[in-house]
């Protein structure tokens, strides 16, 4: 008998923050190590100085350790989803902006190895605010830089801003574009052409900008109806996946996801959410079957709680899920990264003392423990009506009717008793129901929305 050795991936959790002396932290990328485990930078804030803490941590989120780059005067920003990377010679690289002796940001690209040693920092711009909120490497080793510039910019507001340099960081050109209104970049990529496509916003409405190899502009686009920021992703067909946010009619801010032309054209687009407010903050996933991913923030009576959305690959939902390390308080995902187990780990900020780093491991269904999605349809049900979240729960169960609005609804044990019923006054389009006291298993949940009634199930943990 011959034993033929497979590798058997088990499934990872965790939901962990860092604390860091009661200082203010927050962290907006994160990247998956070859060797396992996770590394990225976070931006600290203390009494008169603010520092970047990068953070080394394992499979299971155990800290492995953690460098502080200089504690002085001087202020420091971290960029967004993807200002972190691994180069060509294994080591990394991190981008953001530091404030000089004037108080004027510029942009920053420091250079680390494994161990979280700076190898070498380089900062770029001008007279005024510069900043860098991702990077990328270039064929050549070197690495282009992508962000907003006021010093190079079409009047005062910013413009989008992007800088080439050598491998060693050394400048070798930029180019600012933009009008005389404020552009900010907060995502990019070398495309398959060698061109550049940066997004972000033109006065908070989703804006794109695709340039040649040298930075030479080619053409832009502007969403009119979105807002936000918007993160962008090119598919092998030289097309993208852009999203953000978009105000729909009778609520607030959706998330929003388009796939676009390879010239920026619409070819389809989606919103995703209820009432409340949400939006995509991270670079999306393209899964291997063509399915996205892409994690932003969902906020509901002012408290900001961590998003997830999957999609077929024409834009159709497949689950939504919601997270918090605190349910009363701040919860921030800033980017997602797509794992060795086929889960996914985000990365962001949670209130808890103080804002702390906040990474939360999930499987490939977006859930924090095992199993719960089996069975479950805890999305929008029936047309993308009904939406049940967080599950699991532990505290706090929400309810939201995408249309039709909310008039009763019950929530039974596994052997049909009732445990929870309510009337609900005025029709309300959101509830949320204190499940605190319910016995940890799985519960059965009926909406009656108008004259029909949904069937949902969610897990008490």
């Amino acid at each position: 008998m011959v034993f033929v050795p497979r590798l058997i991936f088990c499934q990872i959790y965790f939901d962990n923050n860092y604390e860091n002396n009661s200082n203010t932290a927050n962290a907006t990328s994160v990247i998956v190590l070859d060797t396992g485990g996770y590394l990225f930078p976070s931006c600290v804030f203390g009494n008169g100085y603010s520092s970047i803490l990068i953070l080394k941590v394992g499979l299971n989120g155990d800290t492995i350790w953690t460098r502080e780059y200089p504690k002085t005067s001087t202020f420091f920003s971290t960029g967004t989803s993807n200002s972190t990377i691994k180069t060509y010679d294994n080591n990394y690289v991190f981008c953001g902006a530091e404030t000089d002796s004037s108080n004027t940001w510029n942009a920053l690209l420091v250079k680390i190895n494994g161990n979280g040693d700076t190898l070498w920092t380089k900062v770029y711009g001008g007279p005024n605010d510069d900043n860098a909120n991702m990077v990328c490497q270039t064929p050549d080793s070197g690495f282009v830089l992508m962000g907003f510039t006021q010093s190079f910019s079409n009047g005062t507001a910013s413009d989008f801003y992007l800088i080439k340099t050598d491998k060693n960081g050394n400048f070798q050109w930029q180019h600012a574009y933009g009008t005389t209104a404020a552009e900010d970049c907060v995502s990019g990529q070398i495309t398959l052409d060698g061109g550049y496509m940066m997004s972000g916003h033109r006065a908070g409405t989703l804006h794109i900008v695709k340039t040649d190899s040298n930075g030479n502009f080619q053409w832009e686009k502007v969403y009119p109806g979105t807002e936000g920021q918007a993160f962008i992703k090119q598919l092998p067909d030289s097309s993208y996946i852009m999203v953000g946010a978009k105000n729909v009619t009778g609520l607030a801010a959706q998330a929003f996801m388009a796939k676009l032309t390879k010239t920026g054209n619409v070819i389809w687009q989606q919103t995703y959410g209820g009432a409340g407010d949400q939006q995509f903050y991270a670079v999306p996933i393209i899964l291997n079957d063509g399915s996205i991913v892409c994690s932003g923030v969902s906020t509901l009576s002012t408290i900001p709680w961590g998003l997830l959305v999957k999609t077929d690959s024409s834009g159709n939902q497949q689950w939504l899920r919601t997270y918090y390390k605190s349910p009363s308080s701040d919860n921030y995902i800033y980017d997602v990264r797509h794992t060795s187990d086929n889960g996914f780990i985000m990365s962001g900020f949670a209130l808890v003392l103080t804002s702390d780093p906040w990474l939360v491991k999930i499987d490939s269904n977006g859930c924090e423990v095992a199993g719960c999605n089996v069975g479950i349809e805890d999305i929008f049900a029936e047309g993308n009506n009904i939406n049940v979240y967080p599950n699991p729960a532990s505290s706090e169960l929400r309810i939201s009717s995408n249309k039709p609005r909310i008039k009763k609804m019950k929530i039974n044990n596994v052997l049909g008793g009732c445990v929870y019923e309510r009337d609900v006054e005025n029709e309300k389009k959101e509830i949320s129901v204190d499940v605190s006291g319910l016995v940890n298993g799985m519960y059965f949940v009926e909406v009656m929305c108008e004259n029909k009634m949904y069937n949902m199930k969610f897990i008490k943990q």
